[in-house]
């Protein structure tokens, strides 16, 4: 399972990928995903919960992403077309974002996004947050390392185009704190 540079963990993310392996019974999927939630967020409660990942697993299905099969008292779950696209995405974001040796620029993506699209302000700012960006202000995050054809996909996936903005820049004022979070030696 991917992981990002803060260790953040991503459910559904997790889930494709346990499914992509194959077929699986629910409770084992349940019960791996856990397992590998909790090794990672020892300290997030609902990491701890089934019914989060249960929860997960029926956002997944409703999307398109998985689907469920029961047969007697056994559930299995699979991916569909769909999730498997979508597992390829999270594959090759994750390529793209592999950290590199910092050449000393940071990539700034800033967003102006209206209030009646609020819900594609929302999924690029998750974007940005599960790839590891830090957010400096609500609408300004930052990343040190070359992304630009992973926020040429965001703007397509989200088809908006003019409301965002890739910005390379050679310093931000005061960023020791941002070279700590991503572990940048000044």
């Amino acid at each position: 399972m991917a992981v990002g540079s803060k260790t953040r963990v991503d459910v559904q993310h997790a889930l494709l990928t346990s499914v992509g392996a194959g077929k699986l019974v629910v409770e084992t999927l349940i019960a791996n995903v856990l397992s590998a939630l909790t090794a990672f967020k020892k300290n997030d409660r609902r990491y701890r919960s089934s019914y989060y990942v249960e929860n997960a697993i029926g956002k997944l299905e409703k999307n398109g992403l998985l689907h469920v099969d029961k047969k007697g008292d056994t559930s299995f779950v699979r991916l569909t077309e769909k999730g498997d696209r979508e597992l390829a995405h999270y594959t090759a974001e994750a390529e793209t974002l592999k950290p590199k040796k910092w050449d000393g620029k940071w990539r700034l993506v800033i967003f102006d996004i209206k209030e009646t699209k609020k819900g594609k302000r929302d999924r690029i700012r998750r974007n940005l947050a599960r790839f590891g960006f830090e957010k400096l202000q609500n609408s300004i995050w930052v990343y040190p390392y070359e992304c630009e054809d992973l926020v040429t996909y965001l703007k397509a996936d989200c088809k908006i185009d003019k409301e965002v903005l890739y910005i390379v820049s050679e310093k931000i004022p005061d960023d020791g704190w941002i070279k700590k979070k991503f572990g940048i030696s000044t």
